[in-house]
């Protein structure tokens, strides 16, 4: 018996978020090519409907590249997971959880990588908001044997919308993802959507929170829903740190996440 919950980072979702706000403030001049280098760390505790508590590390290292309209992304993560030897790791949102009372384990190693094309139409000055398309490949690199991953691929369609409207920003994802079943494994493909809001309080620092929501993978979980408040602060013209906590709202949730990001614009 398997149950599906959401286990690590909410990395993707906060990147897309600040990404969001700041593509829609400053209108995305990236004719000449630009490229990002990012990395961070995150945390996450819970115990995902079983008797004892899983933790997971996770660091991904995020390389983009924005020429035009277009944005190329690639992330290498390692992870670390201690819990229940019944658990499977995974990045995305996609993770299996055995039913069985497993002993209690520590596995590190290489996550999923994950790449991802993205296209986006902006109009400066346009009561249109912006809008990005994203396809989204995770290859399954990371271990199935020392459950750090499900060893196969995940395919995800998305659509972000963001406006700012003075110095609010409100931004909506909404997406389908194809989950890959490992042998032995019926899991069901997936949507997921997220809203939030981002403030600008200075030119440098920025805020916000983001509601995220993901379907259940089985029958034998529940939906996943988060709170996630987040920080930004522009260091430089080229670099910006940020932190978020994570905050579950369902048992297929963390029950806390805590984590922060810096990234290198050239």
């Amino acid at each position: 018996m398997y149950r599906s919950g959401l286990l690590g980072a909410p990395w993707p979702l906060v990147l897309i978020a600040l990404a969001l706000f700041a593509t829609s403030s400053a209108a995305a001049d990236s004719e000449e090519g630009r490229v990002t280098f990012s990395t961070g760390l995150d945390f996450s505790r819970g115990d995902y409907g079983q008797e004892e508590k899983t933790d997971i590390w996770y660091l991904p290292l995020t390389l983009a590249y924005e020429r035009g309209p277009w944005i190329a992304k690639v992330t290498v993560p390692l992870i670390q997971i201690e819990g229940p030897g019944d658990v499977v790791g995974g990045t995305e949102g996609s993770v299996v959880i055995g039913g069985g009372a497993g002993e209690r384990s520590r596995e590190r190693g290489l996550g999923d990588i994950v790449t991802s094309l993205s296209y986006v139409i902006y109009v400066p000055d346009s009561i249109w908001p912006l809008v990005e398309l994203t396809g989204k490949v995770k290859f399954g690199t990371a271990d199935e044997e020392d459950g750090l991953g499900t060893g196969e691929n995940d395919y995800t369609a998305q659509l972000d919308l963001a406006k700012t409207i003075g110095r609010v920003t409100p931004f909506v994802t909404v997406g389908h993802r194809w989950i890959g079943e490992p042998s032995g494994v019926e899991l069901d493909n997936v949507l997921f959507a997220s809203a939030g809001l981002g403030l600008r309080l200075t030119r440098r620092l920025s805020v916000g929170a983001i509601y995220d929501f993901k379907e259940a993978a089985s029958d034998a979980s529940e939906d996943s829903r988060e709170l996630v408040p987040y920080l930004s602060l522009r260091l430089s013209e080229h670099m910006k740190v940020g932190t978020y906590t994570v905050i579950g709202l369902s048992d297929s949730s963390p029950d806390l996440g805590l984590g922060f990001n810096v990234g290198y614009s050239w």
